[in-house]
């Protein structure tokens, strides 16, 4: 018999995860601030729950996916949350993204209870996710993780051991910090390149097909082209408190992250242009402002030509 899932939190990822889990056969039990996200659970088929508590009493296994640490740490330790509902042994899998020292924190206390909690954070955006497409990194112990890994495979397509608690939240950040890096970078030659009159469509085949390539140029370019930033997968404001959390942890373990922390005070930046809660590729226009309204015209794409 499929267990039962209790899902904290409802929005872009765990309203994902919840279709993929119910999809493969398991009972979801899952509960949110939004009232609106738990009808929507529960017209796929899932149940709703009035409390973390109650999801948590529910469940074989609990996950969460909430906004940040305040979130994490309320869902699980405060007022109604899933702590007094967990039962010995009881696996909780956090995909959340926030500092190793909070996952450390939560750990500490679910295993004060006789549960485990694993830092278990997710790569990749909304629609990924929906495809089960991506990367998981668990940190806690790994005798939790074996024994949750076959229901983690329903929902990611690779799924990493990543040791003590709190690597898997610092392998998240590492991701994150490589991957906003390679947008940021995007926006910046994009820009380059089209003030100086190439053609963006153009500019983005010849940087997919060489050593700039990142998955960034698949995602990112055409809505940077088109300043396509509604609808996010995520927002700009998201990206900031990653690299504040980038910078955090980086104190912690002794990192230097210089181009981090430059790249906060863009996004910062961007925030305050009226981006906060615009998809990240709205980076480029941070670019084009400082780039001024003086542009080279664009050229006239060449016609490719035809193979004898």
């Amino acid at each position: 018999m499929a267990k039962t899932i209790g899902l904290i939190g409802l929005g872009r990822m765990g309203g994902a995860i919840a279709a993929n889990l119910l999809a493969a056969g398991h009972p979801v039990v899952g509960c949110d601030v939004a009232r609106k996200r738990v009808r929507e659970l529960e017209a796929l088929g899932g149940e709703g729950a009035a409390s973390a508590e109650e999801a948590a009493a529910r469940s074989d296994v609990l996950m969460l996916s909430v906004p940040g640490d305040a979130d994490v740490e309320r869902a699980l330790l405060g007022p109604g949350g899933a702590l007094p509902g967990l039962r010995q042994g009881q696996v909780v899998a956090d995909f959340s993204t926030v500092l190793p020292a909070t996952s450390r924190r939560m750990a500490e206390a679910l295993s004060e209870a006789g549960a485990f909690y694993l830092d278990a954070p997710i790569s990749g955006n909304r629609r990924i996710t929906r495809e089960r497409g991506g990367t998981l990194m668990a940190g806690g112990e790994e005798r939790a993780f074996r024994k949750i890994r076959p229901i983690l495979r329903k929902i990611t397509r690779r799924q990493f051991y990543m040791g003590a608690s709190g690597r898997g939240a610092l392998t998240k950040l590492v991701v994150n910090t490589v991957s906003e890096l390679n947008r940021t970078a995007l926006a910046e030659g994009l820009t380059f390149g089209t003030m100086g009159g190439i053609d963006g469509g153009l500019l983005l085949e010849v940087l997919a097909s060489g050593s700039a390539y990142s998955k960034q140029i698949d995602h990112k370019g055409g809505r940077m082209l088109k300043s396509d930033f509604k609808d996010p997968e995520a927002t700009t404001e998201m990206c900031v408190k990653d690299a504040e959390h980038m910078l955090r942890a980086g104190r912690e373990v002794g990192a230097p992250l210089p181009l981090t922390a430059l790249r906060c005070q863009l996004y910062q930046a961007a925030t305050r242009m009226g981006h906060h809660g615009d998809d990240p590729a709205s980076i480029i226009a941070l670019y084009q402002t400082l780039a001024g309204e003086k542009k080279t015209p664009p050229q006239k794409r060449p016609a490719q030509k035809r193979r004898s």
